[in-house]
């Protein structure tokens, strides 16, 4: 899990991919790694999607 909503309030669509950036330069994605991603939407929305992770991370920054 990775808190967003903290920082940036409720963006929406948005909110996924900032997510997966943050943890790719946190270091807790690697080359092969499963990801799951949830959504929900006002009402009884929901969907659920597993994708295998294979961009290596970032080179860290000094």
């Amino acid at each position: 899990m990775v808190p967003t909503f903290h920082r940036t309030g409720n963006m929406g669509a948005a909110t996924l991919p900032l997510q997966l950036s943050l943890a790719a330069e946190q270091g807790r994605l690697r080359p092969d790694d499963t990801v799951a991603l949830f959504g929900l939407a006002s009402g009884a929305s929901a969907s659920v999607m597993l994708m295998n992770w294979s961009v290596p991370p970032p080179a860290p920054t000094r």
